[in-house]
C-alpha cells in the first residue's frame, strides 16, 4: 500500500510537470503568448487591444486557440498513444525491440496516406476528400497487420517470432512501395507533401482530430489497464500465461488489434513519429519495474513530456522554419536508447 502512494505520489508530479512543459510550449514560439494576454482572452476587455508584445489581441487569440493548443495537446495525445503501445507492443510478442514501427504497422498507414496524397485523393472540399488520408492510412495498417497474422500463423497459433519477421517483411515491402510511388510521382507538390508527411509533423493537427486521437487512446488505455494482469502474464511467456488460466494467442490478436487502430489513428493525422514506442518503455522499466499497471501508466505520462518538448523544440530551434518532429525523436531516441542498451545489459 505504501508502494503504491509512492509511486502514485511520482506520477503525480510527472503530470504536474507535464503541465508546466505543456503551458511552456503554449505560450512560447514565434509570436510570443504572455500569461496576461491568456488571462484578457479568458476575460475579454475592451479597454485591451494589443497584447504585450504589440500584437493584437485577436491574433494572438487566433494562434492561441486554433494552432498552439490543438498542437500541444495532440502532442501529449500522441506521445502518451505511441509509447504504450511500444509497451505492450513488447509485452504481447516478449520482444524488447518491438513497437508499432518494427511490426509495420505504421510503414502500412504511411503506404495508405501516400496513395491517398499522389493520388490526389485529399483534393478537394468533399468529406471524402477531407477523410481521405486517415482512411487510407487505416486501411493500409490493417491490410498490413492482417498479412503479419497469415505469415506468423503456425500451428493454428500466432508464433512471435514469425510475428517479428513477418513485420520486418512488411516493413520492409511498404516502404519500398511508398518510395516507389514518391519516385515516380510528377508533382513536386505532392513529393514534398509525402516526405514531410512521412517525417512527421503536428503542424496541421485541428481540434477535430485531437478529440478522435484522444477518444480512441481513452478506449485503449483503459482496456489495457483492465488486463494488466494479462500482459504481465504474456512478457513472462505463453507457459506462464497457459498456467494462469489466460489464452495467449486470443490476448495478443485483440492488443495487436487495438495497437493497430491507435497507431494508424496517430500516423494518419500526424504522420511517422518514431522511436517513441521504443525508447519510453525502456526508460520507465528501468524505473518503475514491468508490472503493466505502472508501465502504462507511467509510459503515457512519460511519452506526453516527452513529444511536447520534442514538439516545441521542433518550432523554435530553426528561428522562421519548422523541424520535422520525426527527425528530433529520432535524434533523441537514438542516444537514449543506446545509454539504456550500456547501462541495462541484464535487464532488457
Amino acid at each position: 500500500m505504501k508502494q503504491n502512494k509512492t509511486q502514485y505520489g511520482y506520477l503525480i508530479i510527472l503530470l504536474v510537470l507535464l503541465c508546466c512543459i505543456a503551458l511552456w510550449s503554449v505560450i512560447s514560439g514565434q509570436i510570443p503568448i504572455g500569461l496576461n494576454d491568456i488571462k484578457h482572452i479568458i476575460s475579454p476587455s475592451s479597454q485591451v487591444v494589443y497584447s504585450e508584445s504589440g500584437i493584437k489581441l485577436s491574433m494572438i487569440e487566433e494562434v492561441l486557440l486554433t494552432m498552439r493548443m490543438p498542437r500541444v495537446i495532440m502532442a501529449m495525445v500522441v506521445g502518451a498513444a505511441l509509447a504504450i503501445s511500444g509497451a505492450v507492443m513488447q509485452s504481447t510478442v516478449q520482444n524488447p525491440l518491438a513497437d508499432p514501427f518494427l511490426l509495420g504497422i505504421s510503414s502500412g498507414a504511411s503506404l495508405g496516406a501516400t496513395i491517398a496524397i499522389v493520388l490526389g485523393f485529399e483534393v478537394g472540399e468533399s468529406i471524402f476528400s477531407e477523410l481521405s488520408i486517415p482512411v487510407m492510412a487505416f486501411l493500409g495498417a490493417s491490410v498490413a497487420i492482417l498479412f503479419i497474422f497469415m505469415l506468423s500463423l503456425k500451428n493454428n497459433s500466432v508464433s512471435t517470432l514469425y510475428l517479428i519477421l513477418a513485420g520486418t517483411v512488411i516493413n520492409a515491402f511498404c516502404a519500398a512501395l511508398s518510395n516507389a510511388l514518391v519516385y515516380i510521382a510528377e508533382d513536386s507538390e505532392k513529393v514534398r507533401a509525402v516526405a514531410f508527411w512521412t517525417m512527421g509533423s503536428l503542424s496541421q493537427v485541428s481540434w477535430t482530430q485531437v478529440g478522435i486521437v484522444g477518444v480512441g487512446l481513452l478506449i485503449v488505455l483503459v482496456y489495457f489497464l483492465f488486463h494488466a494482469k494479462e500482459l504481465d502474464a504474456m512478457m513472462m511467456g505463453n507457459e506462464s500465461a497457459v498456467t494462469l488460466g489466460i489464452n495467449p494467442n486470443v490476448q495478443r490478436v485483440v492488443m495487436i488489434v487495438l495497437v493497430t487502430i491507435l497507431t494508424s489513428l496517430v500516423v494518419s493525422f500526424c504522420g511517422v513519429i518514431g522511436f517513441v514506442g521504443l525508447t519510453i518503455p525502456h526508460i520507465v522499466r528501468s524505473l518503475v519495474g514491468s508490472k503493466h499497471h505502472w508501465t502504462l501508466l507511467y509510459s503515457a505520462v512519460v511519452g506526453a513530456v516527452f513529444l511536447v518538448g520534442a514538439d516545441w523544440l521542433s518550432r523554435v530551434l530553426i528561428p522562421q522554419s519548422e523541424v520535422a518532429i520525426g527527425i528530433l525523436t529520432a535524434l533523441i531516441g537514438c542516444p537514449l536508447f543506446a545509454v539504456l542498451l550500456l547501462t541495462n545489459k541484464k535487464r532488457i
